[in-house]
């Protein structure tokens, strides 16, 4: 599976969701549980990632469960299973899937549904789950003197959405902020005060999810759609300024490590 998805979803759990004090905080899968603490019967996940920047995107598949899987169906699709492994101490098998040159397109069907069968030894388990929207936006360009705001479109409303915001500097000091977010979501904020303290940033990313997810038949099958940006503020600022470091190295505003 996607390890920076799957990363953006752990480190999602050390931040707390935003939600009123009459309500109580929505409770949504975690891939910690998945893959640390599993209890269901087995666990389909599936990931459309796409890159912003290159317009790369891929489909990955994986299953994790108690007995193991021989392979499974996709709208239609026969998926072989590429690697498995035997966990002892958690007792699952982790199966990863592969999709050969189907690619993403596999999630397309015309009542925007991921209809699927998994194959075991002594049952065949199928259903359908409705697939999460693709994200449309555009990235501003980012200004590190100023606070950062995006807005996006999806429809319709995924079940929750994640994010994965962060900036680095030339020191290689890093700031994050991840989290799950409500689905009806549709822009978002960073404070300048998040990177007041850093030198020069160098890095700017920030990834969306969009998750769609049932427990069902004594398991869960998760559905995710992200769109990642990756921008280097070094090169940016280079192509326009280019002697700009060397300019402020002269006007004291910064100094070269000591030795």
């Amino acid at each position: 599976m996607k390890k920076s998805c799957f990363l953006m979803l752990l480190l999602s759990l050390i931040f707390v969701v935003s939600c009123s004090k009459d309500n109580k905080e929505e409770i949504y899968p975690t891939i910690a549980d998945v893959w640390l603490n599993p209890t269901e019967d087995y666990y389909l996940l599936v990931e459309h990632a796409q890159d912003y920047s290159s317009k790369y995107e891929a489909l990955y598949l994986e299953v994790i469960s108690k007995e193991p899987c021989f392979g499974l169906e996709l709208n239609n699709q026969a998926i072989g299973i590429t690697d498995s492994s035997y966990n002892p101490s958690l007792g699952y098998y982790n199966q990863e899937c592969s999709s050969g040159n189907l690619q993403w397109e596999i999630l397309n069907s015309s009542d925007g549904k991921l209809h699927y069968t998994l194959f075991f030894a002594d049952k065949n388990i199928s259903g359908s789950l409705t697939v999460p929207a693709q994200y449309q936006f555009v990235i501003d360009e980012f200004d590190q003197e100023q606070d950062f705001a995006m807005a996006w479109q999806l429809a319709p409303n995924p079940d929750f959405q994640s994010y994965r915001f962060e900036v680095s500097d030339l020191a290689g000091h890093s700031i994050w902020d991840s989290r799950n977010i409500s689905g009806n979501v549709r822009s978002l904020t960073w404070k300048k005060e998040l990177w007041a303290d850093y030198g020069i940033l160098q890095r700017f990313e920030l990834e969306l999810a969009a998750n769609n997810y049932k427990y069902i038949d004594d398991g869960l099958v998760w559905i995710i759609r992200s769109r990642e940006y990756n921008l280097s503020l070094l090169d940016k600022r280079n192509s326009h300024r280019p002697f700009e470091r060397l300019n402020r190295l002269l006007q004291g505003e910064i100094t070269l490590p000591h030795k």
